[in-house]
């Protein structure tokens, strides 16, 4: 973190993800310090997939059933 983050921190008033966001947005920053920040901003913003695996038991497989209703 370089000494002007340092400073936007040392402000307050703002949570870690809007200090992160400012830092993002704010194009006097150099480009790797907005992509570090960015980086570090996309959990909060991001939920992160995971995979699931569907299936069942060899003695019980799971069904579909589509239930197809006319008008």
């Amino acid at each position: 973190m370089n000494e002007r983050a340092r400073e936007l921190a040392a402000n307050g008033g703002v949570t870690p993800l809007d200090f992160l966001l400012g830092i993002m947005r704010d194009d006097g920053n150099e480009m790797p310090m907005r992509v570090d920040a960015a980086k570090a901003a996309a959990p909060y913003v991001h939920a992160r997939l995971s995979s699931v695996e569907v299936g069942g038991a060899e003695d019980a497989p799971i069904k579909l059933e589509v239930v197809w209703q006319a008008e």
